[in-house]
């Protein structure tokens, strides 16, 4: 169930298919946020790669000797 507004109310009944047109819009939501969890980032010192959302961005990783961390900025590629 959703609830509208006077103002939503009016633009709903507009539409030829509410229902539907709800139904595509939470589905492309979802394909949009299941799109961003696949992107791809790369360090920009190192050469170590992952997939993932934009909490990428902050991951921390090590370099090849696994002791030192790496202070490369991760990019989305």
């Amino acid at each position: 169930m959703i609830s509208l507004c006077s103002e939503t109310l009016k633009l709903a009944e507009n539409k030829p298919n509410f229902s539907q047109w709800v139904r595509s819009q939470l589905l492309k939501s979802d394909e949009t946020k299941r799109n961003q969890n696949n992107l791809i980032y790369k360090c920009s010192k190192c050469e170590y790669t992952a997939r993932g959302n934009m909490k990428m961005l902050n991951v921390e990783h090590y370099l090849i000797d696994k002791e030192s961390k790496c202070s490369g900025i991760m990019e989305m590629i």
